[in-house]
């Protein structure tokens, strides 16, 4: 049974034998160059999503300001109607 860094070894000559260091160096490069475009992506989608966020954020607030205000006016009109009917009752 071969051990870990021997069978490494037969591995890595396999590989240079089928392929050049230049074609391999060309392979990382490509890798590396399509890595870059994907972080600068990942960058422009991640700071596009982060102000779609706050501007959602800031709608929101409007309408929770807004639902307070109709609830507010929801119930001065229970109450009156309330006062109103007591009123009659009375």
């Amino acid at each position: 049974m071969m051990d870990s860094d021997s069978n490494d070894k037969i591995k890595i000559k396999a590989l240079l034998e089928t392929y050049t260091v230049n074609d391999i160096s060309n392979t990382f490069t490509v890798i590396d160059n399509k890595l870059l475009s994907l972080h600068e992506c990942s960058a422009e989608d991640f700071l596009q999503l982060n102000s779609d966020f706050k501007n959602l954020y800031k709608q929101s607030e409007i309408i929770s300001e807004n639902v307070n205000v109709i609830f507010s006016i929801l119930i001065k009109i229970k109450n009156y109607i309330r006062r109103f009917i007591l009123s009659m009752m009375n």
